[in-house]
């Protein structure tokens, strides 16, 4: 299971880099940086959780780790336009988006692959 999570981390990271290199040619060096910041804002408190979830007493504590994850990316976006109020806020926030729609997609097909191989 926990192989697995991290797989789909791992691919929504790949998708993120796709869409920084688009936004590179796009908008420019400084906005693709703001897309991969605005993703890592995302995916660095959902690595942490699939690695505490993955553990044997993980279901137990799912409710504390969403609330924590939470926190942590409104933290984090909180640190992020306080230290570099200059960021190209759409390109950070389409970093974040492609985060948030890759993690459960990339999660689903990794579980349907799995399912289909038992």
């Amino acid at each position: 299971m926990r192989r697995g999570l991290v797989r789909a981390l791992l691919w929504s990271v790949g998708c993120t880099l796709v869409v920084s290199l688009s936004v590179a040619v796009g908008w420019g060096l400084w906005a693709a940086i703001a897309t991969l910041v605005g993703s890592g804002v995302v995916l660095v408190p959902n690595g942490w959780v699939v690695l505490r979830s993955a553990t044997t007493d993980g279901h137990r504590m799912a409710p504390q780790l969403a609330l924590v994850k939470f926190a942590l990316c409104g933290l984090g976006f909180a640190l992020l336009f306080a230290l570099w109020p200059e960021v190209e806020a759409p390109a950070v926030f389409l970093g974040a988006m492609v985060a948030l729609v890759a993690l459960p997609i990339s999660t689903a097909l990794t579980q349907h692959r799995v399912q289909r191989q038992i």
